[in-house]
Order: structure tokens, then sequence, then C-alpha cells
């Protein structure tokens, strides 16, 4: 494995043809880098833009708000240890205005870490030294997922006698009436379970949609984010109400009024 800069170099011709078959919108997407290391941001920076993306750089959470607010980019790469305003505040303060997709870089690991990054507005997380293939691709299915999204119809599912209402024009959530605040990976696993109220949508089928891949190494990131998702939207998250787990299957948006003992939370 060559790693330059922080950055895995191992495959950069597999990298370059993930490209073939992408839509123009995604080989112009705009993508900001923030990380403090000047020689990732150098490694990684030239790697993207033989992807075709266009990259800005920021060296710092607090020049990476401001960046933001002169010009909203398609996609962020955030760096979770930077001195300063770490990338969980960052992430907390981004997502506070703007529902850009984020990835955070980490050098980490630990679940702990992760499931900070996730709570405060991620949308993924990479792990250094960076896979740029595995990167490229993860980019991609965000972007590509964005794409989809903007171009279906306005369609609204209520559940629950409107207790749960889930808005795909307006990509949001509503709870008793109330907006959630959901992440656009979040919204992403509600609105593929809306698209087949009542219908068990299996787990590889969730990954491809929210994460364009069907690897089960994939799964620990399913249940993380059905986890968060439950803490946001379920009456009681333990016991949950509307995303029922289907044991070895997957799970199912509930689109019966709740009238029986709900299936208790479980790691399917």
């Amino acid at each position: 494995m060559a790693v330059y800069g922080g950055v895995e170099m191992t495959g950069v011709q597999g990298a370059t043809d993930l490209s073939s078959g992408s839509s123009d919108a995604q080989e112009t997407a705009t993508v900001l880098m923030v990380d403090d290391d000047p020689q990732l941001r150098v490694m990684l920076g030239f790697a993207l833009r033989q992807e075709g993306f266009n990259v800005e750089e920021a060296s710092t959470g607090e020049d990476a708000l401001q960046m933001v607010r002169l010009r909203e980019p398609d996609l962020i790469l955030l760096d979770v240890l930077m001195p300063g305003m770490g990338g969980v505040e960052t992430c907390r303060k981004i997502r506070e205005r703007s529902s850009v997709p984020i990835i955070m870089l980490t050098a980490l690991g630990r679940d702990e870490d992760v499931v900070a990054g996730l709570e405060a507005g991620s949308d993924d997380y990479c792990t250094k030294p960076v896979s740029l293939v595995q990167l490229v691709a993860r980019i991609r299915a965000m972007l590509r997922r964005r794409e989809m999204d903007s171009a279906v119809s306005g369609r609204s599912l209520s559940v629950d006698h409107g207790n749960l209402v889930v808005d795909s024009a307006a990509r949001q959530a509503i709870v008793q009436g109330r907006p959630v605040d959901l992440s656009p990976r979040e919204f992403d696993l509600l609105h593929r379970l809306a698209q087949s109220p009542g219908r068990v949508v299996g787990h590889q089928d969730l990954l491809e949609y929210v994460w364009g891949t069907t690897s089960s190494d994939h799964l620990a990131h399913l249940r993380s984010y059905i986890k968060l998702l439950r803490q946001k939207i379920e009456p009681d998250p333990h016991r949950p109400r509307y995303i029922r787990s289907r044991a070895r299957m997957g799970y199912v948006l509930s689109d019966q009024p709740f009238e029986s003992e709900p299936d208790p939370a479980d790691d399917n």
C-alpha cells in the first residue's frame, strides 16, 4: 500500500474508472476539504481534481464556516481532529444552517468518535490513511443520491394518523406536527423506507440506496443510522413504533396506526 500525505494512492486508476457513467453534475461538483494538514490537502486535493471535482480548501473550522456562508459547496470533507474548533463542533455549526453532505475524516476509528460525528450531523466517515478509491465511491454515491432525490416529484407519506409525515419534496420529516432535524443521510434512509410502507426493505436494498454499496461491511453504518433515526422520530426509541426490525431481513416502516405492542429495538 502506497500512502502519501495520508492518502492511500494504491488503486488510483481504479478510482478514475469510477467516473464512467457519472453525471456532469457530479463531475463539476464542488468539494470543500477541511483539514489542518497541508500535505494531505495537497495530495487529496490533487487526486480529487483528477477525478473531475472542483476542490476548495480550508485549514480550520472557522474558515470552513465562513466559506460555507459565502458559497455552499456540494459536499464537505471534514477532519475530526483540528486545532481550535474541532471537526465535530464544526459539523454541528454547519448543520445549524445547511444540509450539505458531510464526510468526516478520522484517524481515531473508535466507536464513540464515529457516533459523535454522526450525532453532530455528518453523513459518513472515512478513516485515515484515506483510501482514494473508497472515498471517491462514497462521494459519488452521496452526490448521486441527492441528484436522484431532487428529481423525485413531491410526495408525502402520512403514518399513524399524521403523527409521522415524510415529505419527499421538502426532504422533511414531521413528528406530531413539528419538523425534525434530520441529516441528509438520515432522511435518505427514512425516505427509502417510506417508499415501501408496510413492506420489509432489505439490508442490501437500504445500503445500495443510501450508501451506493451492497457490502455487508457497511451494516454497522446502517444500524448506527437506524438508531439515530429512531432517537429522532420514535416516541420511545427503545420500543420502536414506526421503524420495525425484521431479523436477518431488514426494516419496515409501519403504515398502520399504533394498535399493538411495538417490536423491541434490536441490532438486525
